[in-house]
């Protein structure tokens, strides 16, 4: 928990402060974000990054980024979790105690049911098994035990705010010996 809340509490504070900056001037824009990079960085020894399309926070116990350039976080088990088509929007990879875990959340053109079922089908495909599952109309989600090198992974594909576009999560977290 500890964790988290040193990777999740500069991110919130860069969020609160970067989203108040969307009215300035390009220079007032990078100057503020700029100051709030550096101002995050000191008091927490985290790596900030803003832009434009996002930003990102990386600390020793791991790393967040919402937009920027919608690549999975280093080290993701690309070769073992097959992750349905769509845009990645954002990431986080989170080390503690020599184990890593990731999240990725994606925009997926489609139903709820229908894009739930693709990724249900690729994870059980690449050697998951189903562990429980749970539909709430605007939400489902499964929790799949690992394969290989993967302890696990909880599947949640949730309605987006756009008409045919659903939002996808996938929590992965990686076996431990």
């Amino acid at each position: 928990m500890n964790t988290m809340l040193r990777i999740l509490a500069p991110v919130a504070a860069a969020g609160l402060v970067l989203s108040g900056c969307g009215a300035a001037e390009n220079l007032v824009e990078g100057a503020m974000e700029e100051a709030v990079e550096r101002g995050i960085e000191g008091a927490t020894g985290a790596d900030v990054e803003a832009g434009e399309d996002g930003f990102s926070v990386k600390t020793e116990d791991g790393e967040f980024s919402v937009g920027g350039d919608g690549s999975l976080p280093e080290g993701f088990p690309e070769g073992d979790v097959p992750l349905v088509d769509g845009e990645i929007i954002q990431t986080a990879k989170v080390s503690d105690s020599g184990s890593d875990g990731y999240s990725v959340t994606m925009q997926v053109g489609g139903t709820i049911e229908e894009v739930h079922a693709d990724a249900l089908a690729k994870l059980e495909g690449a050697g998951f098994a189903s562990a429980g599952e749970v539909d709430m109309g605007e939400m489902k989600s499964s929790t799949l035990e690992g394969a290989g090198s993967v302890g696990g992974v909880v599947l949640g594909v949730m309605g987006g705010s756009e008409d045919g576009v659903v939002s996808v999560s996938y929590t992965v977290t990686m076996a431990t010996e």
